[in-house]
């Protein structure tokens, strides 16, 4: 769980501080990760709330990986250009996977996502509710970057199975 939080939306003009603003700069006081190597207690995590266009859900894609960061500035990118000259359209995008070898055999295929544009559709299309939904709109659609500083709790006893509460995921995209 993080302790603390940087966040801000980028549609707002939200900048995300620079790493020596942060704090906790003393690399000799970050703990060690499985394989011995010290690991930055602040983690660059980009957020972005999406609605599905046929159900109107609303969901929440947290990106962290390199990859899955670099296809969120992809897209916030594109659409900032598509933004400026319509306002009021939002990305229909797909969601689907490319992969490259890692120069690290050992490690070899890395799978990333990739948010295709499809079109652009008029905001308030998504904003429509089923007729059973509550009555307050969704959220528009955002893109957020966060630094998230995650300070470890106690460790799970060894017994304790992490899934358990867990319920499977169905989706053609394994990453």
């Amino acid at each position: 769980m993080p302790v603390d939080h940087r966040v801000g939306v980028v549609a707002d003009g939200f900048q995300a501080p620079r790493r020596y603003e942060l704090g906790d700069n003393d690399i000799s006081a970050w703990e060690a990760d499985a394989k011995g190597e010290v690991k930055d207690p602040w983690q660059k995590i980009a957020w972005l709330v999406v609605i599905a266009s046929e159900t109107k859900d609303v969901f929440t894609l947290l990106a962290s990986s390199k990859g899955a960061l670099d296809a969120v500035a992809e897209l916030s990118r594109a659409h900032s250009k598509e933004a400026r000259k319509k306002p009021g359209v939002l990305p229909l995008v797909s969601l689907e996977v490319d992969a490259y070898q890692h120069p690290d055999r050992k490690i070899g295929r890395v799978k990333f996502p990739v948010l295709n544009i499809i079109e652009y559709v008029a905001a308030a299309r998504l904003e429509r509710l089923p007729d059973d939904a509550p009555a307050a709109a969704p959220e528009r659609p955002k893109a957020s970057i966060t630094f998230d500083k995650r300070v470890p709790d106690q460790p799970p006893p060894i017994d304790a199975d992490p899934s358990a509460d867990l319920e499977p995921i169905d989706d053609d995209i394994q990453f």
